[in-house]
């Protein structure tokens, strides 16, 4: 994935069984082959609330996380 020119975020919210927000993180690219891959990344709990900065806050601070993780 590191090595994609193109790649897209795909994030979807939801509410689990115990009423708790959830936001599911993907990322989608084209690999060194031209295949469209999908990679699910983690699921992430919503406690700063569903406001569009308190979401873009939370998937901002888990790829820059992510990528101290798997460099």
């Amino acid at each position: 994935m590191k090595n994609a020119k193109d790649y897209s975020i795909l994030a979807d919210e939801a509410s689990d069984v115990s009423c708790k927000e959830q936001l599911s993180l993907v990322i989608r690219f084209v690999d060194q082959k031209s295949i469209i891959r999908e990679e699910f990344l983690r699921f992430l709990h919503c406690k700063e609330g569903t406001s569009g900065e308190a979401l873009a806050n939370l998937i901002t601070d888990q790829l820059k996380e992510l990528s101290h993780v798997r460099s």
